[in-house]
């Protein structure tokens, strides 16, 4: 009964991967006393400095399918390895513990062309508010064609000679001529007309495309115009509309975001869902 596996023995594990250990209500107690163990790490000046860090379980337990996502109808059991639409139909499966880092290597392979692209049309978005691909989080079949892709690829393939450094990949695109475009550029009312008929959503950049502040952009340049803007480094997340009449002036950056309690103004300037997978905020 207390042999290794046995049911009477529970792992020394986090409680979100132990429950089915227990019954409902003894759950219901550890979860609480859980619950106080995180506040007061959280709150208490007394608390010890920490870090969360990723341990592989002893021993690996195998991965199955879960047919039609039921974990009670288990399938059949599937090895670690990289996804077989970019590593080929017969991948090698990971030997080093749980794959992590091996996971990690192939993300990262000169052999996989999605990672480079998509972060560095992520960013290209960032600053043009629409990335070379429009969709950000989807370059399959379903994806418009990128529309500079002699471009993307460039910057891709530097991006990766330059160590995968994103200061170098900011660099390149606020210092280009494009970037450096005015909204108002084209002076010329006929050429602008010709201009707005043959490319009206500006795919090709013949203007810099003029757009509104997000929430933090906007309420981090109010506070700066007031000489109010609080430009400390570091520290906890705190509650950007606090009660307590001091008032939050640290950048936006760091406001705490509750799941669960998102403040309203947040959603008026259409803050991103924090419960979604959200790759461009709508307007």
């Amino acid at each position: 009964m207390y042999g290794n596996g046995a049911p009477c023995v529970v792992p020394d594990e986090p409680m979100v991967t132990i429950e089915y250990f227990f019954d409902n209500g003894s759950c219901v107690e550890l979860w609480k006393l859980q619950g106080d163990v995180d506040r007061w790490l959280i709150q208490s000046s007394l608390a010890p400095r920490f870090s969360t860090t990723l341990v592989d379980c002893d021993p690996l337990r195998s991965n199955r399918i879960f047919r039609r996502g039921n974990p009670t109808t288990k399938g059949d059991e599937v090895t670690r390895h990289f996804l077989t639409v970019v590593d080929g139909p017969n991948p090698s499966p990971f030997t080093q513990g749980s794959g992590r880092y091996e996971l990690a290597q192939k993300i990262i392979a000169p052999s996989n062309p999605l990672t480079p692209r998509v972060w560095v049309n992520r960013v290209w978005q960032h600053h043009f508010g629409t990335g070379l691909v429009k969709t950000p989080s989807d370059f399959g079949i379903r994806a418009e064609t990128p529309s500079h892709p002699e471009l993307l690829d460039w910057l891709a393939a530097n991006f990766m000679h330059q160590g995968w450094s994103t200061k170098q990949l900011h660099r390149w695109i606020l210092l280009s001529n494009a970037y450096q475009q005015k909204s108002d550029a084209i002076f010329d009312l006929a050429q602008r007309e010709q201009e707005q008929k043959v490319d009206p959503e500006n795919r090709l950049l013949w203007r810099m495309n003029a757009h509104r502040l997000t929430f933090e952009e906007f309420r981090d340049t109010i506070l700066a115009i007031t000489g109010r803007l609080d430009l400390s480094l570091g520290g906890r997340a705190a509650d950007l509309f606090s009660a307590n009449g001091t008032g939050n002036r640290r950048r936006t950056l760091y406001g705490l975001v509750d799941r669960q309690f998102l403040p309203p103004v947040m959603r008026v300037f259409d803050f991103a869902n924090p419960d979604l997978h959200i790759p461009q905020r709508s307007e």
